[in-house]
């Protein structure tokens, strides 16, 4: 193949790549309104990569507090790529309860993984391992720092109730 010829065959083929990826961001803009939720401004390639290395430490949570308290409950965060990707944080319960969870009137569908777990039946065995688990459920634990005193009271109660069996 002659030097021009390649030449003008890579720059067809980078400039078809560059309009791909065009058309590919388009569509998801259009198909999600990704645009319409606040988050800090991004770099077109790198994203919000500049922001968060400029902490000392790798401390997302911080910056992603930071930035709910800047923007609102719900953020978006653009992460580097060539395809780039869209990242979206949810802070508010009652919004993930009502649109994400699927109970509300505009829930999300659940993910085909669930599907899985349909016909298995989660279940205690026997009345044992009942009281094996009471010991750790938060009623057998006393609910204040100062009770500190009666904690043994409930696990000799919780041991008598495996020797009675």
């Amino acid at each position: 193949m002659e030097a021009p010829a390649f030449r003008l065959l890579v720059a067809a083929a980078l400039l078809l790549a560059f309009v791909a990826g065009l058309v590919n961001r388009w569509r998801r803009r259009s198909k999600y309104d990704l645009h319409r939720i606040p988050g800090p401004p991004a770099y077109p390639i790198v994203g919000n990569m500049p922001q968060m290395l400029q902490w000392e430490k790798p401390q997302m949570h911080l910056m992603l507090l930071e930035w709910v308290e800047k923007y609102g409950k719900v953020v978006k965060v653009e992460v580097p790529g060539l395809r780039g990707s869209t990242h979206v944080h949810v802070i508010d319960p009652e919004f993930i309860q009502n649109h994400v969870t699927g109970h509300g009137t505009h829930g999300l569908p659940k993910s085909d993984f669930y599907n899985h777990f349909q016909k298995l039946s989660f279940s205690r065995r026997c009345d044992r391992q009942a009281v094996l688990a009471n010991i750790t459920e938060t009623e057998s634990v006393p609910k204040h720092h100062e009770d500190l005193t009666e904690a043994p009271r409930y696990l000799q109660l919780t041991v008598e109730a495996l020797h009675n069996e």
